[in-house]
């Protein structure tokens, strides 16, 4: 069994937000890239001390020039169902708890 929980694809290119943590500040911002379909992670983390904690991606290998965060292919729900079938799985709809920006997908296939 299979569950994959996933973005819809964004009504605004970018989204920011900040979050306060007894250990520090978190901030995110996600920018969408509509026409390429790719969405450019990047989490940034600062703790009391002034430390900044930030996310790299070892296996980007375009980013060798230090840039944080990640950039991954945003798959819309009807593709992902479409590689599951073509793997020989059933997928099915699930409930997700955030249905306004996120689906989810189950997906079984019998025992080989």
């Amino acid at each position: 069994m299979v569950l994959i929980d996933a973005p819809l694809e964004p009504t605004q290119p970018i989204h920011e937000w900040t979050r306060e943590f007894p250990d520090g500040l978190l901030t995110f911002r996600s920018e969408y890239h509509a026409s390429q379909r790719i969405m450019h992670l990047n989490p940034k983390f600062r703790t009391q001390d002034g430390t900044t904690i930030e996310l790299y991606d070892p296996y980007d290998p375009i980013r060798s020039n230090g840039q944080t965060g990640v950039w991954r292919y945003l798959y819309s729900s009807e593709e992902l169902k479409q590689i599951l079938k073509d793997l020989g799985f059933t997928v099915i709809n699930g409930e997700h708890c955030s249905a306004s920006d996120h689906y989810l997908l189950v997906a079984h296939r019998e025992s080989v």
